[in-house]
């Protein structure tokens, strides 16, 4: 078949065995996913994570240049606002109610080869979905992993395994695909966040 067999990085916005046995988790629980959130800006779709009460991190693709932004927190619609965006690393910082539900806790070392991971979003505005996968290594300043992922699933969840418990390694932003020319191959295995070391940098500067 011919065609340039070149690599892209398709951001996720949707339009109209290495571990050690302390740092096994089983899949995360609904409860927990509840963390994960839909994110709605006027024409676009992503998703987004409950990192503090009342704060909501997720891709900046997803919401720039859009007036009004919403988040579908277990179900429930409400209003939110942009109070952060680090473009150079495709984050930013929504304010809404995130009532009752608990954040998830940023992973404070660094990811090991071969270790588990879960990549969590809502695809192609559907219902949310969790994939399981095992982190590769750094692309750029990117963590690359073999999560599947989707359009719609931008802003959403990298989760991975620390001392036990589940936490968030990073925000999801893009898949890769081959380039064919006049079309795209979209990549099963690979999948790239942003490590949290870039959330936590844009958080302390937010009240509690």
């Amino acid at each position: 078949m011919a065609g340039r067999f070149s690599m892209l990085l398709i951001l996720l916005v949707l339009v109209a065995p290495f571990c050690l046995a302390a740092e096994r988790c089983p899949a995360p629980s609904d409860s927990m996913l509840g963390a994960i959130v839909r994110v709605e800006a006027e024409d676009a779709e992503g998703s987004g994570v409950v990192v503090r009460h009342n704060l909501i991190a997720t891709a900046a693709h997803v919401i720039e240049d859009f007036d009004r932004v919403e988040v579908q927190i277990n179900g429930r619609r409400r209003p939110a606002e942009v109070v952060s965006v680090f473009r150079d690393h495709d984050l930013a910082l929504l304010a809404a109610d995130t009532g009752r539900q608990h954040p998830l806790k940023l992973r404070s070392s660094a990811l090991r080869p071969e270790e588990p991971v879960w990549a969590v979003g809502y695809p192609r505005g559907g219902a949310k979905r969790a994939s399981e996968g095992r982190y590769e290594g750094m692309t750029g300043d990117g963590l690359q992993t073999t999560a599947s992922v989707d359009h719609g699933q931008s802003g959403g969840a990298l989760i991975a395994c620390e001392r036990g418990q589940h936490v968030l390694a990073g925000i999801i932003t893009a898949f890769g695909a081959l380039d064919m020319g006049d079309y795209y191959v979209r990549l099963d295995d690979y999948s790239v966040s942003v490590p949290v070391d870039y959330l936590a940098v844009m958080m302390p500067a937010l009240s509690p």
